[in-house]
């Protein structure tokens, strides 16, 4: 994800998850269904560069509104 594929801000460091993995990666984009917990993600802003798994989703929208998207908190992916 990237501002020029659905990318909505920049990423921001959430609280840490000290019982899964440590750091969480907070971010937004335009309304994706192919991104699910578990999947892998490659973010390329400013501030995060880096391939990250995703641990939650939320998908919003209103069918009477203009605010389509998916946030999600991701941790690093490790090697």
């Amino acid at each position: 994800l990237a501002a020029d594929t659905g990318l909505i801000g920049s990423p921001v460091h959430a609280a840490p998850d000290k019982k899964k993995s440590g750091p969480v990666l907070q971010c937004k984009c335009i309304l994706n269904p192919q991104l699910v917990p578990g999947h892998v993600v490659r973010l390329d802003s400013a501030g995060v560069k880096g391939d990250f798994i995703i641990r939650t989703v939320e998908h919003s929208g209103d069918s009477h509104g203009a605010e389509w998207t998916t946030s999600l908190d991701c941790v690093a992916r490790k090697l």
